[in-house]
């Protein structure tokens, strides 16, 4: 189940004060390619040959939820060993999709990309895509890593996003999740049992 209820881009607004980073259980996507480096997701511990460009990677997590968050750009930062902190992706407007294991509420999304002012090819997505809608992303100054910070609302458990880039690369170093699981049948009715009783007690003393 998947729903996109409201987005907006680029600002640090109002969180519900209950949310917290959320679990990824598992993403889906292809494999990293090669350039003068190899950029792979060498960490991920799923399915998927991750050695090999563009491989499709699933069942598992690696390099963009291992909590490494590149500080510099992609030419100061990769290696030939593929174990550099980013992911990048040539000519590809790559699709993730995240698992989270059960329904959550998605408060906020915080994507770490690079932004090396064109150089090598790179720049920032020119939108990223959430559960099918589109986001554009403006020009950013600076030629230093971004943080995409997406605050809105969607409720489901998993939620795919696709990076739809503006140069011939794109490159993420991380994805965070920010949220609250959404409570069981159970616990719901008993919550509004409870939040029905208060509204009748507001009402007598009215």
């Amino acid at each position: 189940m998947k729903k996109l209820i409201a987005s907006t881009i680029l600002s640090v607004a109002f969180v519900a004060a209950n949310a917290s980073q959320l679990t990824v259980q598992s993403y889906e996507m292809p494999n990293g390619y090669t350039g003068s480096y190899y950029y792979w997701d060498k960490e991920y511990n799923g399915s998927g040959n991750t050695t090999q460009d563009g491989a499709y990677l699933s069942g598992g997590t690696g390099n963009l939820t291992d909590g490494v968050i590149a500080n510099d750009n992609w030419f100061n930062v990769e290696n030939l060993q593929g174990t550099g902190p980013y992911v990048g992706w040539v000519n590809l407007d790559p699709v993730i999709i995240v698992h989270f294991g059960s329904v959550v509420n998605i408060n906020e999304i915080k994507l770490f990309m690079d932004d090396s002012d064109g150089a090598g090819g790179v720049n920032l997505p020119g939108s990223v895509e959430i559960n099918g809608q589109d986001i554009p992303i403006g020009e950013l100054a600076g030629s230093e890593p971004k943080l995409l910070d997406f605050v809105g609302f969607a409720q489901g458990d998993s939620i795919t996003i696709q990076l739809h880039r503006k140069n011939a690369w794109v490159f993420m170093s991380e994805m965070q999740f920010f949220g609250d699981p959404v409570p069981e049948p159970a616990t719901m009715s008993i919550l509004g049992l409870g939040a029905l009783g208060l509204l009748r007690k507001r009402n007598k003393k009215a």
